[in-house]
């Protein structure tokens, strides 16, 4: 018999998937158009955050593309957060690309393999 915890892990997962996609789906319905400003820093942020799970993984033996495959998919989500709260809506451009370029990344390395 599943323990409790296996029983409730995959409803779980289910539900943090559909509040993510909620959370990325009504920061699109608000953000204004993306600037050159937005998708560079997003950009920035992209390279950034795959150069440090590469190191991670290279430091730690593990495997590369997928350190890379999943490097920062939560974070977007957190991001949206937080720029909604502290600046409003009109500061969620960057994380929305920035979570782009992270899926489209992910897409890519999980591809390759």
């Amino acid at each position: 018999l599943p323990t409790i915890r296996d029983a409730i892990l995959v409803p779980l997962r289910a539900i943090g998937l559909v509040a993510l996609g909620l959370v990325f789906v009504s920061a699109a319905l608000v953000v204004p158009p993306f600037s050159v400003e937005m998708v560079l820093v997003a950009a920035l942020l992209f390279v950034a955050g795959g150069a440090c799970a590469g190191l991670v993984a290279r430091a730690m033996d593990r495997d590369l593309r997928a350190a890379v495959a999943g490097a920062g998919l939560r974070d977007p989500a957190l991001a949206v957060c937080l720029a909604t709260i502290t600046a409003g809506p009109a500061a969620m451009g960057v994380p929305l690309l920035y979570a782009v370029f992270c899926l489209v990344l992910g897409a890519v390395a999980l591809r390759a393999r």
